[in-house]
C-alpha cells in the first residue's frame, strides 16, 4: 500500500503544479476536484477498512472513493463508451484474476512488475475496446478492484471460502499502478493513430515533418 500512497502523493504534486492540467481537460475535470479526490482518498487509507463479518473487508480509501470516482466519470461518458467500458472492465478483472493466481504478489517489487503487466493488458484492451484513454482510465481502475470478487467466486465454484478483500494492501497500490498505466497506453496509442492518420499529433517529437522543414 506504501508504493501506491507515494505515487498518488506524486500524482497531487503534478496536478498541483499544473502539468496534469491537458489529460484533466480532456476528462472534463476541473484540476480542484481531481487534487481534493485525491486527499480524500489518501485520507480514507488511513481510516481502518470496514469489516462486515469478518466475510467482506472494504477499505474506504482503496476501494470506496475510487469506485464512486469511477462510477460518476462512466456516468459522465457517451453511451457507447459506457458499454465499451464496462466490457472492457469485467475482461481486464477476469485477466487479472487469473495473473494473481499465476503471479506472487508478497514481495513488492513481484507486486509493481504484475501491476505493470495488468496495466499494459488493460490499456491495451480498454484502447481496443473503448478507444479512448478515459475508458482506459475507468476500465483498468474497476477492473483491478473487482479482481478479488472474480477469486472468491471462483474459489466458492470450487468450494473454498475466503474472505473478500476490496482496495485493502496491495491491491490499491496494483490499482493505482494499472490505471496509471493503462492511461500511458492508451494515450500513446492514441497519439500514434492520430500522427498515422493526420500527420499531426499534440506531442512535438512525433510531428517530425514541422522539425525537418524547420532545419531546411
Amino acid at each position: 500500500m506504501y508504493i501506491g500512497m507515494i505515487i498518488l502523493g506524486i500524482f497531487l504534486i503534478l496536478i498541483a503544479s499544473g502539468l496534469m492540467g491537458r489529460l484533466l481537460d480532456s476528462w472534463e475535470i476541473r484540476e480542484s476536484s481531481a487534487f481534493m479526490v485525491c486527499l480524500l482518498i489518501l485520507g480514507g487509507l488511513f481510516i481502518a477498512p470496514i469489516n462486515i463479518a469478518d466475510s467482506v473487508i472494504v477499505s474506504i480509501g482503496g476501494f470506496i472513493i475510487p469506485m464512486i470516482v469511477f462510477i460518476w466519470m462512466l456516468f459522465r461518458a457517451k453511451r457507447y463508451e459506457i458499454v465499451r467500458t464496462i466490457v472492457a472492465a469485467l475482461v481486464i478483472g477476469i485477466v487479472s484474476g487469473i495473473l494473481a493466481f499465476n503471479f506472487p504478489l508478497d514481495a513488492e517489487a513481484a507486486l509493481i512488475e504484475t501491476s505493470l503487466l495488468i496495466g499494459i493488458i488493460a490499456g491495451g484492451i480498454a484502447f481496443l475496446i473503448g478507444r479512448t484513454r478515459r475508458g482506459a482510465f475507468i476500465s483498468a481502475g474497476i477492473g483491478v478492484l473487482f479482481t478479488n470478487i472474480f477469486i472468491f467466486l471462483y474459489m466458492l465454484i470450487i468450494g473454498i471460502n475466503i474472505p473478500i478483500l476490496l482496495g485493502t494492501g496491495n491491491q490499491f497500490t496494483a490499482m493505482i499502478i494499472a490505471v496509471i498505466t493503462a492511461v500511458f497506453v492508451a494515450e500513446v496509442a492514441g497519439e500514434v493513430l492520430e500522427y498515422a492518420k493526420e500527420g499531426k499529433t499534440d506531442v512535438r517529437f512525433l510531428n517530425i515533418d514541422d522539425y525537418v522543414n524547420k532545419v531546411e
